[in-house]
Parts: structure tokens; C-alpha cells; sequence
């Protein structure tokens, strides 16, 4: 029900705010630091950032959060809080280093090895490092040629 709740008032702000011409679409993409820095904020201050999202909709997961879809990154929002940001495929630039299609050799050189893994069903690999500012982890997921496929931040 809450979750149903959060995703109505999201749909309610996009759709209000899309009403106003805006300049959205004008506006530049922002930096990858400035949207790991959104990881843990509150929804005010994501919406003061980075404006109205494209899509709203409600998390994969069952824990009754919505996503915000900026296009080549969003964001997970749980109980008004930013939980976690992503990066998708059509993001441009590094995210502390690493760039779409880099091999996980060319990942570990980057940021270094690191003791997080999580192994799919499937045989497939996401490595995460603990970052300190924000506090959370930086998860890479890698595909079936070992190339970098999704780039996410999940609060700590």
C-alpha cells in the first residue's frame, strides 16, 4: 500500500511539474560524482538537482520503493530517501573510473581488488567497493564477455 502511495505522489509531482514548461530537456546531464552524491538525500533535494524524471515506476524488488528514470541514470527512492543511484548503458562518461565495455581486468586495475562479490544462478559476477563519500557501495555488473553492463550506488 505505501509503495502504491509513493508511486501515485511521484506520478502526481512529475505530471505537475512536466505541466510548466521547464526546460528539462535542455538541460545538460550532470556529473557521475554529482549523481553519487544524490545517494542518500532526500527526494526534495534529487528533484532540486536533477529535475522531473522521464519514467516513474515501482522498484523491481519487493521492498516498496519506486525508481525515478533520468534516462542514462535514475534513481531508487525508499521512504523519501534516495537508497540508490544507477547508470545505465547510455551514460557517457566514468563513474569513478570506469566506463561501459571496460573488461573486469580493466575494473579491478581501476579501483582495485575488492572482497565484495555476488555470484548469479547464472554464473555471472557483480563486484561492489566501498566508497566513503557517499557512504555506499559502487556495484559493477559485468555480462557473459565479462564486459561492464550497469553501474549502481547503494546507500550504506
Amino acid at each position: 500500500m505505501r509503495s502504491a502511495l509513493a508511486l501515485a505522489a511521484c506520478l502526481m509531482i512529475a505530471t505537475w511539474v512536466n505541466a510548466e514548461d521547464t526546460g528539462q530537456a535542455a538541460k545538460q546531464p550532470p556529473a557521475a560524482d554529482a549523481v553519487l552524491s544524490l545517494c542518500g538525500a532526500r527526494l526534495a533535494k534529487v528533484f532540486d538537482r536533477v529535475g522531473v524524471p522521464e519514467d516513474v515506476e515501482a522498484s523491481g524488488d519487493d521492498d516498496g520503493g519506486v525508481d525515478l528514470d533520468y534516462g542514462a541514470f535514475g534513481f531508487k527512492i525508499k521512504d523519501k530517501t534516495a537508497t540508490a543511484c544507477f547508470f545505465w548503458k547510455d551514460w557517457k562518461e566514468p563513474v569513478k573510473g570506469v566506463k561501459f565495455g571496460n573488461t573486469k581486468d580493466q575494473v579491478i586495475k581501476i579501483l582495485g581488488a575488492t572482497k565484495r562479490v555476488f555470484k548469479h544462478k547464472d554464473g555471472l559476477e557483480d563486484y561492489g567497493w566501498d566508497l566513503k563519500e557517499p557512504d555506499a557501495v559502487l556495484w559493477v555488473f559485468f555480462d557473459k564477455d565479462d564486459n561492464v553492463k550497469e553501474i549502481d550506488a547503494e546507500s550504506k
